[in-house]
This record gives C-alpha cells, sequence and structure tokens, in this order.
C-alpha cells in the first residue's frame, strides 16, 4: 500500500508539469496564428465591388488599382475589358487600346467581339488625333524616311508620333545618310529641318608631258609608274604631286582638283645633265720638255766648250789631229743642239693645239708654258 501510495504522489506532480508545460507552448503558436490571419486579411485583395463603386464614383484610379489586384490573383479576361474601360476614362487611349487588345487574343470567340474591335477603332482615332505631330523637312527634299526598316514617307512630311524617343532615318541617293533623334511630348508638337550632306564625286585626274616609267607619288604614296593601269581619281581636294624617273630631278606640285571638271596636270621634268669627266694631268708633255731643254742646255754648253777648244789649238798650232777632234765635237754639239731645238719646237706647236685652260697653281710642272 506504501508502495502505490508513492507513486500516487509522484505522478501529480508530473501531470502539473505537463499541463504548464502545454499552456506555455499553446501561447506562441496562438500568436503566430494570429499574425497569419492578420497578414492574410492585409494581402487580401479588395472586392470587386470596390472597384465597380470606385468605378461609378469616376475614381478610376483606384479602380485600376483593385482590378490589377484581382487580375493577379486570378487572371480573368473580364479584367482586362474593365482595365481598358478606367484607362479609355482616363483619355489613355493608347492603354486602352493594349488592354482590349489582349481582351481579344485571350478570348477570341468573345460574344462582344464586334463592340470591341469597333471600340478599338474609335480608339486608335482618338489616340492618332492626341499624338504630337513631327513636322520633318530637309534640304535637299525628297529624303525617304525611315523608323526601324519601316518606310514612313518622303519629305516633307507630317508624322503623328506618339509620346517617346524616337530614331528615324533620312536617305537620299547621292547624299549621306542622316540618323535623325526626335524626343515626343504629349501635347508639344515638334518641327525639324535638316541638311543633307552631299557625297562629293571623284575626280579624273589626267597627266600630261610625263615620261613613261615615271613612279607616281600622291600624298607621299606610290600610285605606280606610267603609265597607270586604271585612271588616276581622287577626292576633291589639294594633293601633294611628285613624279620620279631615272636620270630627271624630282618634279613635285601641290594642286588643288575639283569635281564635275576637266583635271589635267601638265608635268616638265628636268634632265640631269651628266657630271664632266676630270682628266688626269698629261705628264708626258713636261717631262719632255723638260728633258728637250736640258738636252738643248748640255748639247749648247758641249758645243761652247768643243769651239773654245778648237779656237786655242788653232792659235797655238797644235797638231792637226787635235783640231780635227775638235772640230767634230764642235759638229756634234751643234747637232744636239739643232735636234733639241726642234724637240722645243714640235712640243709647242703640239700644246698650242689644245683649248685654252684655267691658270693653274704654281707647281714643278707649271713653271713652264708652251
Amino acid at each position: 500500500m506504501r508502495f502505490v501510495e508513492k507513486l500516487m504522489n509522484r505522478k501529480r506532480p508530473l501531470q502539473i508539469r505537463r499541463r504548464a508545460i502545454s499552456g506555455i507552448c499553446a501561447k506562441p503558436v496562438f500568436v503566430l496564428l494570429l499574425l497569419f490571419l492578420v497578414g492574410a486579411a492585409a494581402a487580401a485583395p479588395r472586392s470587386l465591388g470596390d472597384a465597380h463603386r470606385a468605378y461609378d464614383q469616376r475614381q478610376y484610379e483606384t479602380a485600376i488599382e483593385i482590378f490589377r489586384e484581382h487580375y493577379k490573383f486570378s487572371p480573368k479576361p473580364g479584367l482586362l475589358f474593365n482595365l481598358g474601360k478606367c484607362f479609355e476614362k482616363l483619355g489613355q487611349y493608347r492603354q486602352a487600346v493594349i488592354h482590349f487588345q489582349r481582351y481579344l487574343k485571350e478570348v477570341p470567340g468573345a460574344k462582344d467581339r464586334p463592340r470591341v474591335e469597333q471600340l478599338l477603332v474609335e480608339l486608335r482615332s482618338k489616340e492618332l488625333q492626341l499624338r504630337p505631330a513631327l513636322t520633318l523637312d530637309s534640304s535637299p527634299k525628297g529624303a525617304r524616311v525611315y523608323r526601324d526598316q519601316e518606310f514612313l514617307g518622303e519629305t516633307p512630311l507630317i508624322l503623328k508620333l506618339a509620346p517617346g524617343l524616337y530614331e528615324l532615318q533620312l536617305k537620299l541617293d547621292g547624299h549621306e545618310t542622316l540618323i535623325l533623334k526626335q524626343k515626343m511630348e504629349a501635347g508639344f508638337d515638334a518641327k525639324r529641318a535638316v541638311i543633307l550632306k552631299a557625297i562629293p564625286k571623284e575626280c579624273r585626274v589626267e597627266i600630261e608631258g610625263a615620261r613613261m616609267g615615271s613612279v607616281l607619288f600622291v600624298d607621299g604614296k606610290s600610285r605606280g609608274p606610267l603609265p597607270l593601269k586604271e585612271p588616276l581619281l581622287l577626292m576633291p581636294g589639294k594633293y601633294d604631286i611628285r613624279l620620279e624617273a631615272p636620270g630627271y630631278l624630282p618634279w613635285r606640285r601641290s594642286q588643288a582638283f575639283l569635281a564635275d571638271q576637266r583635271n589635267v596636270l601638265t608635268v616638265k621634268q628636268q634632265f640631269i645633265p651628266p657630271k664632266p669627266v676630270q682628266k688626269k694631268p698629261d705628264l708626258l708633255k713636261p717631262i719632255l720638255g723638260f728633258s728637250a731643254l736640258g738636252a738643248a742646255v748640255l748639247s749648247e754648253a758641249l758645243a761652247l766648250v768643243f769651239t773654245v777648244q778648237a779656237n786655242e789649238q788653232t792659235v797655238e798650232t797644235i797638231a792637226y789631229e787635235d783640231s780635227r777632234n775638235a772640230a767634230i765635237g764642235l759638229h756634234v754639239g751643234a747637232g744636239l743642239a739643232a735636234v733639241a731645238a726642234s724637240a722645243l719646237i714640235t712640243l709647242w706647236i703640239l700644246d698650242g693645239k689644245r683649248p685654252p685652260q684655267k691658270k693653274s697653281s704654281a707647281s714643278p710642272l707649271g713653271l713652264i708654258r708652251w
């Protein structure tokens, strides 16, 4: 009995503890559940009745917010129709057209399709009338206007564009393509007049008077030897022209060429004269001249010696043989003198046939003038 009473006494505290613990745990769960319900109630969209009441009270922005909230939870096509009507009332015809088009796309067999299509036609017309106008003109006129490869017309042109940023391309034959960026704002028309830049035509250049084989340079770049394989075509402007040919001085000129007229380049190349050949000094004649002069002097000296000796021997009446030898020496000396004189005369005559030369500087060989 005591053992049972002990067990009974032990179970009571355990039961009390379990109840306390379960009570403590139940409070956080209750708080979390309450917060979840509050959040769900806050996240729940307003009723469609609120949207219709806002529409009837002309509070179209509020109606749009409620319809969009319901469309997120339940994307029904009828909500798109309601949004289109709200945007139509606000005068935002472009947004109205977008939502009516989505409505017809999601409900191809809608019973009110004819009415909605007629409404779309009216809204597009109203939206077009409210679009800002862009008056576009160009010089010269007749430029083709494109937007994203779509042909819009030729200048002068009036375009009805929805508000936004546009990039237009203007193209005209013989002119550079012009890219025009234009921002259109609601309620504000715009007017633009642009000038198209003409593409310059190439100039045909003709070269006259140049020697065949001369190398042509245009602004320092070689175009090849003349005659050129292809005509020389240059854009209008000023160029530095140079011609080079073997045996001729380089020909150079800076000249401007114009379009739509004949451009002729007249060339006069100057021949390079050959350099004069400097002849080596002729030393033979001076050597022969000095030799002849020396021989003449020696002959005169010998002749003088033999003459004096012969005179002395004649006066003193020396033997005949010695007188004879003296006479022979006299004749030999006189002959050598005659030969030397002849050589000098010959050299003088030959040297006289040469053209006159400039006075040379003093030198051992230039002391004698022939």
